[in-house]
């Protein structure tokens, strides 16, 4: 055995060893520990630092806005629910606090644990695509010994903070501040996702358990989650709910409707081979007890299914020459009292200026989306990369079969030339 062989056989096994010790991981197809035991993965927090991209010399001149009215209705981009947040499509925004995803035997997550390491901390999410259906934020099922704000940052960099009646007087505080994250532990302002330009507070209402902060009038969600303030830095606190939500949607369990936006952009639509069209044309369905089904595409070229077929979790999918297309929201989906309207766009991003998109405050990040921005040897990149890291920090768009629960992991190591 000569050195070269030595060596290529000495880092498979390194290789096959870090992936089986990481094999709870993963990236959008199947990212996240899914165990048969609650889960002790974590997403890391946003420690990273970038020059903002709205920094705001002067603190914001908060606005105390009235209340505003909020129906329950249907989620429309669930952020907590049977389905872990680095599962979801964007960049999971974590910070003074650690979070849990707490799994039952099913891999469905019944409700988060958050670990303060330090009095303030930030739970949110900056999704891939905005929201301009919602008209409010829902949060419930809190418990522990601290206060839990609902926010939303709109397109325009407008914050909004929703805060129980009686402690209102303390936001404009927290809003007011150039900065108003740097408090809660975030650096940076997030690809711009943060980056905030004015800022009001508002008072939730409180419905069957449900904290609702309504936004009716306004459209193009940014970012939302929930600021944290505990009662002191070791508190452990938690929820089991949390979603932008659609009041005007009734939650009557119609079928899911799924457009598909961007068609023409495939590889099956551009080739002048017809026979592979009818790939596209199918929906893929793996629900969670690990049945299959296929849909068949309707005459405009959606589908639609009824939501028993399908349960109340599933993961839903497109394939085009190997690669997997999901819905906005991810791959998998708690269907319980999601909206009935979803959209799988496989629209690339553009840069008609032929200038690299900028690269990620999160690149190589664990469980995030970021952005490749190219090489020197690629000065005219026309398109902007994005893929997703698994728990190390690795590139990891999984294209083979899912995986929900333990797995074992076999890799092949090679150079260029391996088939």
């Amino acid at each position: 055995m000569n050195a070269a062989s030595g060596v290529r056989r000495l880092l498979t096994a390194v290789l096959l060893a870090t992936l089986v010790a990481a094999c709870g991981g993963g990236g959008s197809g199947s990212s996240g520990p899914d165990t048969s035991t609650p889960s002790t993965a974590r997403s890391e927090p946003s420690t990273e630092s970038v020059a903002p991209s709205t920094s705001l010399a002067e603190p914001i001149a908060p606005v105390i806005v009235p209340e505003a009215d909020a129906a329950a209705g249907v989620a429309t981009w669930p952020l907590v629910d049977q389905v872990p947040a680095f599962r979801k499509t964007g960049i999971n925004v974590v910070a003074g606090l650690d979070y849990e995803p707490m799994l039952d035997d099913s891999g469905a997550q019944r409700s988060v644990r958050l670990s303060m390491n330090a009095e303030r901390g930030v739970f949110a999410m900056v999704p891939l695509a905005t929201d301009d259906s919602a008209d409010h934020i829902q949060l419930g099922g809190v418990d522990g010994p601290a206060a839990f704000w609902p926010l939303v940052i709109f397109e325009d960099g407008e914050l909004r903070v929703f805060t129980a009646p009686d402690a209102s007087g303390d936001c404009p505080d927290v809003v007011g501040a150039g900065q108003p994250f740097e408090q809660f532990g975030v650096v940076g302002d997030v690809d711009g996702g943060f980056a905030v330009s004015a800022g009001s507070c508002v008072a939730y209402q409180e419905d069957d358990g449900l904290i609702l902060g309504g936004f009716d009038g306004r459209t193009g969600v940014r970012a939302f989650g929930t600021l944290v303030s505990a009662d002191q830095p070791d508190a452990v606190v938690g929820f089991d709910w949390l979603a932008l939500s659609d009041g005007s949607e009734p939650a009557e369990g119609k079928p899911i409707q799924i457009e598909l936006v961007g068609r023409e952009h495939l590889i099956s639509d551009r080739t002048a081979d017809p026979s592979d069209d009818a790939a596209v044309d199918t929906l893929h369905v793996l629900r969670a007890d690990g049945s299959r089904l296929e849909v068949p595409a309707t005459e405009d070229g959606g589908w639609s299914v009824a939501r028993d077929v399908l349960g109340d979790r599933a993961k839903l999918w497109i394939e085009d020459y190997g690669s997997e297309f999901y819905v906005r929201q991810g791959p998998w989906l708690d269907l319980r009292r999601l909206t009935s309207n979803l959209t799988i766009d496989v629209t690339p991003e553009f840069v008609p200026t032929g200038v690299s998109p900028d690269s990620s405050d999160n690149h190589r990040r664990p469980h995030q989306l970021s952005w490749w921005n190219g090489s020197r040897a690629m000065p005219s990149q026309e398109f902007a990369g994005r893929n997703w890291n698994n728990n190390l920090g690795l590139l990891d768009r999984e294209r083979s079969l899912d995986n929900p629960n333990a797995c074992t992991r076999v890799a092949w190591l090679g150079g260029s030339y391996v088939a």
